[in-house]
């Protein structure tokens, strides 16, 4: 019995030490890029850190809009959360950074975004970005919010695979009634040819997706 419960105590322990290991900073394959929507902007990374937005301290790309069909239409993370959740993101992950600028001046805002896996094994996680919980375009994107991808094959030695989690989560968004799903919508300047850096696989084709909810 003593056995059976160092066990389970060394499991636990194991568990709590993989789930809580801090990002470690990639390296993008091309200069960062901001990009303008309609007046907002953002940069197409997030970062392993909430002070140096470089280069060489990125963690994911940029991968998807969250947008609203109507001014009135409700986008902001807890919605996003709430709908994926349904999809199998029941998980909540560690901290990183995005930078957007919604209001004439450059923020940097956190998340953790959502998992699939709590240990990070053959999951898809996301993380959202957003001035405060959402973005706001009076003209196109209404309320809106950014979102990184990315896959947890398997933690601290394969993750990345952002055109895989991308598409996941498309495919996720499919599910739900009145959302619209737009493959490759725009062009976000941050092409990853397959490769790998460290346990980082880089695969991204550059473009943009957005989903548009009801």
């Amino acid at each position: 019995m003593l056995k059976k419960i160092i066990l389970i105590m060394s499991l636990v322990i194991v568990i709590a030490v993989f789930t809580s290991l801090p990002a470690v900073a990639n390296t993008a394959a091309n200069p960062l890029v901001v990009l303008s929507l309609n007046g907002d902007q953002v940069l197409n990374y997030d970062f392993d850190n909430n002070t140096t937005f470089t280069q060489n301290r990125v963690d994911q790309a940029l991968t998807i809009i969250f947008y609203g069909n109507l001014s009135t239409t409700t986008v902001d993370k807890s919605t996003i959360y709430a709908a994926l959740d349904a999809n199998g993101f029941n998980y909540g992950g560690s901290t990183l950074y995005g930078r957007v600028n919604d209001t004439g001046t450059w923020l940097t805002n956190s998340d953790g975004g959502r998992k699939t896996s709590f240990v990070d094994v053959n999951g898809c996680h996301y993380r959202l970005y957003a001035n405060g919980s959402y973005m706001w375009d009076p003209t196109f994107y209404h309320k809106y919010v950014v979102a990184t991808t990315h896959k947890d094959m398997m933690l601290g030695v394969d993750y990345g695979h952002n055109e895989d989690a991308e598409t996941l989560i498309l495919q996720c968004a499919t599910q739900h009634p009145g959302w619209g799903v737009f493959q490759n919508f725009a062009w976000f300047g941050n092409y990853e040819a397959p490769r790998w850096e460290g346990a980082q696989f880089w695969s991204n084709n550059g473009y943009g997706s957005a989903i548009r909810l009801p």
